[in-house]
């Protein structure tokens, strides 16, 4: 019997998170922006109101956390009839030259390290949900469910230039999407 129920939960989940818009930080994709600015207010979140280039109403809170990763910032990005199109969580250290030895290192390696196990929790937490992504690299994982992706890329770079200098820039970015937004009317 315990087989069985087994085999039909493995058969119906991926069908069930198929069929569910995905959501994070308690909001979905699609949701509108009084909805989300509403949710985030709930949470007791300060909430910075900006535009993006294409004109896009963008939100952004600073220091949120989610399935237990703490980020520098998310933002939610909504189309022209308001709807939630994008959510982007991302911690960096801000790309740049530096001379060997000094105290920017330091640092430096701090936020690599957090950045790094961002990427590696993130990464644990939305296989164990969502199962394995499609596309997986040292420093990107894909998973796709129909019109919504779910990106998670790390970006690590230290070494050292022809002068002797360390170019450095550590980053990771979580983003829920919609892929198709051209035709989308949801």
């Amino acid at each position: 019997m315990k087989k069985i129920l087994v085999a039909i939960i493995a058969i119906l989940l991926p069908m069930f998170i198929i069929a569910q818009d995905l959501s994070a930080y308690g909001v979905t994709l699609g949701d509108s922006k009084y909805v989300v600015e509403d949710i985030l207010q709930g949470k007791g979140d300060k909430i910075k109101y900006s535009t993006n280039k294409l004109g896009e109403d963008v939100l952004a809170v600073s220091s949120p956390s989610i399935g237990g990763v703490n980020f520098d910032r998310v933002s939610f990005i909504f189309n022209k009839a308001n709807k939630l199109r994008l959510i982007s969580f991302w911690s960096s250290d801000s790309r740049g030259t530096g001379t060997p030895g000094m105290p920017w290192e330091a640092e430096f390696h701090r936020k690599a390290s957090k950045c790094k196990n961002a990427a590696l929790t993130m990464s644990q937490n939305l296989t164990l949900k969502y199962g394995e992504p499609i596309s997986y690299t040292e420093n990107k994982a894909i998973w796709q469910f129909g019109n919504q992706r779910i990106t998670l890329d790390y970006i690590y770079i230290y070494q050292y230039d022809s002068y002797g200098w360390i170019d450095h820039e550590v980053s990771v970015s979580l983003q829920y999407s919609i892929i198709d937004t051209a035709n989308a009317d949801y």
